[in-house]
């Protein structure tokens, strides 16, 4: 997911905005996944840009070919990412990964139903903000594609018929049929009272 930066050093940048990429990427684009590395301490910056601005590559024959983009997901499997979703993310993004669960002080985990698929195996590897990193050492490669099937399948849900509600989950639904059905209860025991006094 990452661009090539092979010839990052040839692109006339400051060293002042290498040293903001790596401390801050949103601070250029903030809808980057590049994760921001404000642990790293201040030499360890000042190396990583100098670095950087070291890469001037030329062109030294035909460029490689790329190798086919993969679909995001590709040999996932979607039970068991239902499964991993449900026991490592549900409890934060919520069941129906609309998110809202209490993450910090004020914060709440954001929904997953605009994020791109292509983006979830950045996030799961590099945990942005309070969210835990998920390292090959932790999900293999196809259980993060798997849960990537599985948010996929979370943010376009089948329509077997009837009222979605927004697909919130089954508490905002059984919240919503108690409060219609004890509102028809309401209803025929006042048609009933009104009837018995005729």
């Amino acid at each position: 997911m990452g661009p090539d930066l092979s010839d990052e050093g040839a692109k006339g940048r400051s060293l002042d905005w290498l040293k903001a990429q790596v401390r801050d990427p949103k601070s250029h684009d903030p809808n980057t996944v590049m994760p921001s590395f404000k642990s790293l301490s201040p030499h360890q910056v000042d190396a990583l840009a100098a670095y950087l601005d070291s890469l001037k590559a030329g062109p030294s024959g035909p460029a490689p070919a790329e190798a086919p983009a993969r679909e995001p997901g590709a040999g996932g499997d979607l039970p068991l990412g239902g499964e991993l979703f449900r026991l490592n993310c549900a409890p934060c993004h919520q069941a129906t990964g609309r998110g809202g669960g209490l993450i910090g002080v004020d914060r709440n985990a954001p929904s997953l139903a605009g994020v791109s698929p292509a983006a979830i195996p950045a996030f799961i590897r590099s945990g942005p903000g309070p969210m835990p990193a998920f390292k090959d050492y932790v999900f293999s490669e196809r259980q993060v594609a798997s849960i990537v099937l599985y948010v996929r399948e979370l943010q376009d849900p089948a329509h077997p018929g009837g009222f979605g509600l927004a697909y919130l989950g089954t508490v905002p639904e059984g919240c919503v049929a108690i409060v219609f059905g004890l509102g028809l209860a309401v209803l025929a025991g006042l048609l009933i009272e009104w009837k018995g006094r005729g």
